[in-house]
Order: structure tokens, then sequence, then C-alpha cells
């Protein structure tokens, strides 16, 4: 997807929580350690409820754009 303004594709992509139910195996970065982390450990972390993921993903062939993961630990931190 070229460099567009976001109210140009709205209608073609959606957020979405990571789930078990999400194929991850065509997702590339050229960060590999943002591969792996989404590949191996996201989903630990949010099993543990350490923090959750939520991805970017195109409505056409559902390919994984991007994904944001945020943590639980700041929250934590306050309620002490």
């Amino acid at each position: 997807m070229d460099k567009t303004d976001i109210h140009e594709c709205i209608d073609q992509i959606k957020l979405v929580s990571l789930s078990k139910d999400i194929s991850l195996n065509d997702f590339v970065s050229e960060y590999k350690e943002y591969e792996l982390f989404l590949k191996e450990s996201a989903l630990k972390y949010q099993e543990k409820s350490i923090s959750f993921t939520h991805l970017l993903i195109h409505r056409e062939d559902n390919g994984i754009m991007a994904y944001m993961t945020l943590s639980t630990i700041f929250n934590t931190i306050l309620s002490f």
C-alpha cells in the first residue's frame, strides 16, 4: 500500500486484538526483533496480562499491515 491519507483507505483496513485464531506466519518486518516479538512473545505476554497487542489488518487479503503493543506495567506501577 502506498503512502496515502488514512481517510482514503479506512474502508480497506480493520483494527483487531491479537488472538490465537490469527495467523502470523506471513508477517515480515525489516526489524527482525519486531517480527520475532509478534510471532513468539506477544500472545504469551497477552495471556499473562503483561501487554496487549492490536493488529492493523488489510480487509482484502487479511495481511497484517502493522501492530502495536501496549504495556500494562505502567498502570501497575501507578497503582502502588
